[in-house]
């Protein structure tokens, strides 16, 4: 699944308008101060790209503001790109190899070329045909996955993970501790050291 961050715009009853940031890949990249594609990424805005996603199976309630994550199928994402590059390509190899056996062994090879752009031509149209039927344009389609909590939230909720768990880990270290003086006090230094140094 690829998923992105976006923003929402508005909200009406069953859709939502959201607004995400396309990055550049130079923005992720370690050496964008100390290249040139990096320095000439940094000079151009960032654009923006809008979408309106239907809420209707959506069940957290939105607001104008509120950070929501937008996903794509991966894997149907991948078959229609293998559809997309791979029929033009295969039409073409197969055309081209057709032309050859056929009419590029007696004339002219200008002919295998010709066979094999017809066969692009067409492979490239019957993936376009494909890929504009209903139940793929569907597929596609990028979809609301999950609203990101608030900052306040996280806060709070980072705060008291790290109370409770450091409230533990003070309770586990003072029975050890106690436990330590309890072997000490009841049982020669020489097992205690052994039994300390095993665990």
């Amino acid at each position: 699944m690829i998923e992105e961050t976006a923003t929402v715009n508005s909200v009406e009853d069953d859709w939502v308008e959201v607004t995400s940031e396309i990055k550049s890949t130079c923005s992720s990249c370690q050496q964008i101060d100390t290249c040139g594609s990096g320095q000439v990424a940094k000079a151009f805005p960032q654009k923006n790209l809008s979408l309106r996603l239907p809420t209707k199976d959506f069940k957290p309630s939105l607001k104008v503001g509120d950070k929501v994550i937008i996903a794509i199928p991966q894997g149907k994402l991948m078959s229609s790109l293998a559809r997309v590059y791979g029929l033009p390509l295969l039409f073409l190899i197969m055309f081209s190899g057709i032309g050859q056996i056929t009419i590029a062994q007696s004339t002219h090879e200008i002919f295998s070329i010709l066979f094999g752009c017809i066969g692009g031509y067409l492979g490239f149209r019957l993936a376009k045909y494909i890929e504009n039927q209903k139940n793929n344009q569907t597929n596609l389609a990028p979809y609301l996955l999950k609203k990101i909590p608030s900052k306040d939230y996280l806060n709070k909720k980072f705060v008291m993970n790290n109370l409770y768990w450091g409230i533990l880990v003070a309770i586990i270290s003072i029975i050890s501790i106690f436990a330590h003086y309890y072997l000490l006090d009841h049982f020669d230094m020489f097992y205690v050291v052994g039994l300390v140094e095993a665990g």
